[in-house]
């Protein structure tokens, strides 16, 4: 499963640090669900305005470690680059019976987050500090990967991986890690 669709899987061998090399992989991050497991095929992502990748850097900026004293502050920097945070991916999902939520990650001085907002991206519902996940991080659009409740994603960057389940009512937001594994930057593919 990619951000873009769901496939079947050729060719899986073992590969660096345990990974599986997929032949017909495609040039993105994908998952390898469970056996058995039927993932429903991504939808594409609404389009996130400028405003809230610049909101969700202020919000993951109140979550990550404080920058370094000599940081360098850019006040003409991109929308994705705000206050030292590097935001990696900013994903808006519906919810049955209530708002949409906005997943959203980056990072700053290899420590990442995850933060979950509300539809405005002034609140933060929920977040997850990854420590040792240096940038760009990025995160799969949320998909039902298992058949639990919830919709799982994966976050993730050169070297790192957190696979996360989104809990979605209509009046909470919550996230929950799964798990994680990484693998040295020297053997990574």
């Amino acid at each position: 499963m990619g951000p873009r669709a769901v496939g079947g899987v050729t060719g899986a061998q073992v590969g660096p640090c345990g990974g599986r090399l997929v032949d017909n992989a495609p040039d993105h991050a994908v998952l390898v669900a469970p056996a058995g497991a039927a993932p429903e095929s991504p939808r594409k992502p609404p389009v996130v305005a400028a405003t809230m990748v610049e909101s969700a850097a202020w919000r993951l900026d109140e979550v990550l470690p404080a920058a370094g004293a000599f940081a360098p502050v850019d006040p003409d920097a991109a929308p994705t680059r705000q206050r030292g945070v590097e935001v990696g991916s900013v994903i808006k999902q519906r919810r049955d019976g209530g708002p949409p939520v906005n997943l959203a990650v980056g990072a700053r001085e290899c420590t990442g987050a995850v933060v979950l907002l509300d539809h405005t991206g002034l609140q933060t519902l929920d977040s997850v500090v990854i420590p040792e996940m240096c940038g760009p991080v990025r995160a799969l659009p949320p998909a039902d990967l298992d058949g639990l409740p919830g919709l799982e994603t994966a976050v993730f960057d050169a070297t790192k991986v957190v696979l996360m389940r989104i809990q979605l009512t209509p009046a909470t937001a919550a996230l929950e890690v799964l798990g994680s594994w990484s693998c040295p930057a020297a053997v990574a593919p």
